[in-house]
């Protein structure tokens, strides 16, 4: 932008180097015209009638004026469909550099998320690991529990969790819930990316637990993320036989 504005006033500087030059040359004329005349016409009748014929250069000076004019306008117009071009190409260039910048900061994003997304599983994973008890494993347990969870109607099984869970098992969910949570923050309106991950989610689930979560969203204790444990029930029927 600074390169077409020094340009612009390097041209106006020589364009009014050319009309101080052409004022010069006309007053020259003038000037010259009148010292002939004075000089080699001694007699004032002769003078008139030189003067006359000099009318004519008059005529002329008046119409290269016009004509001069005509041109300045015509190299006017050019001038300005070269800025309007010059601009033009600068706020491509601008459009072009703001495109790659917003890809970049999406790209950014989209690490960023894709790394939070990959380390709640892990956590998911790490939580089953952790509910060992006595020589049973932490993974066996957890299923054990849910296994005998989802064999009970609904208002037995919501006693039986509220009993027989410590609150680790209870808040695992919301956890699995948290994860879907992310999935829908970071794509509020893009459902092809939303479908991708929370089928993903899905996939890295156990068989008991996808069941326990079609369950799980008609108990109160887990009625704050209910939507949630709804919209995971979609995608595990949608990918799981249950």
């Amino acid at each position: 932008m600074e390169d077409v504005v020094r340009s612009m006033n390097e041209k106006s500087d020589n364009q009014l180097w050319i009309l101080f030059v052409m004022i010069l040359f006309v007053i020259g004329v003038w000037l010259g015209s009148y010292w002939y005349i004075e000089n080699h016409y001694p007699i004032y009748d002769v003078k008139g009638q030189v003067g006359d014929m000099f009318g004519a250069i008059n005529a002329l000076f008046s119409g290269l004026a016009f004509a001069g004019l005509i041109y300045a306008i015509y190299l006017q117009n050019k001038e300005l469909k070269l800025q309007k071009e010059e601009l033009r190409k600068t706020q491509e260039i601008a459009e072009q550099q703001e495109k790659a910048l917003r890809s970049q900061a999406e790209s950014q994003n989209l690490a960023v998320f894709q790394a939070s997304f990959t380390q709640m599983l892990e956590i998911h994973f790490r939580l089953m690991d952790s509910y060992s008890k006595n020589e049973i494993n932490g993974s066996q347990h957890f299923n054990a529990s849910l296994v005998n969870a989802c064999e009970l109607g609904l208002n037995e099984m919501e006693s039986y969790v509220m009993e027989k869970w410590d609150a680790r098992l209870l808040n695992h969910l919301h956890h699995i819930a948290n994860i879907v949570g992310l999935v829908l923050i970071e794509f509020p309106n893009d459902i092809k990316r939303q479908d991708l991950y929370i089928s993903r989610l899905v996939c890295s689930l156990s068989y008991y637990l996808c069941l326990f979560i079609t369950k799980a969203s008609g108990l109160e204790y887990y009625k704050g993320i209910q939507s949630e444990l709804e919209l995971l029930a979609v995608y595990i029927e949608r990918h799981i036989s249950i």
